[in-house]
């Protein structure tokens, strides 16, 4: 019992002396492995592009998910692309929740049946995220709504 503390010390101390870089990926693979929510690293250097959504008893597909993606990139930076309008800004995640904002985004009217309005204010709402059978799920507060992503490209930065 005493040499199973003292690894698990050592391990904690050589985790807050790396930063937890490798520790912290390997740890998530392992919590990872059945499908279930990554903590928020995983999320790093991503590119994921927008499905549908779910808004009470409706869902909406999204006929062009190449027209609203989101790019996850490091030191908490994000990049959007909603519709004709592209965006920079923030994210953060902590276990599962997640903020998105603040974000500047271009103004260009897009086309009649664009979706970009609704996905911007989404995003900006977004509230609870988790990664299940490699779909990305954001959740909208009180139950408004989750939007669904499909993983598009995991080697961005």
């Amino acid at each position: 019992m005493i040499r199973v503390r003292a690894i698990l010390g050592a391990l904690v101390v050589a985790c807050l002396v790396s930063a937890c870089g490798p520790w912290q990926r390997a740890a998530e693979a392992w919590r990872a492995r059945d499908g279930g929510s990554r903590p928020y690293a995983t999320l790093e250097g991503t590119r994921w592009a927008w499905r549908s959504a779910i808004q009470g008893p409706d869902v909406i597909s999204v006929t062009q998910p190449d027209r609203y993606t989101v790019e996850f990139q490091n030191e908490h930076r994000i990049s959007v692309r909603a519709d004709c309008n592209r965006g920079q800004g923030a994210w953060s995640a902590k276990l599962d929740t997640m903020t998105i904002g603040p974000m500047a985004y271009t103004r260009v009217a897009c086309a009649a049946g664009s979706l970009s309005r609704m996905f911007v204010k989404a995003l900006e709402n977004t509230r609870l995220w988790y990664v299940r059978e490699g779909a990305l799920f954001l959740e909208l507060p009180d139950g408004r709504g989750v939007l669904r992503f499909e993983l598009v490209d995991a080697s961005v930065s």
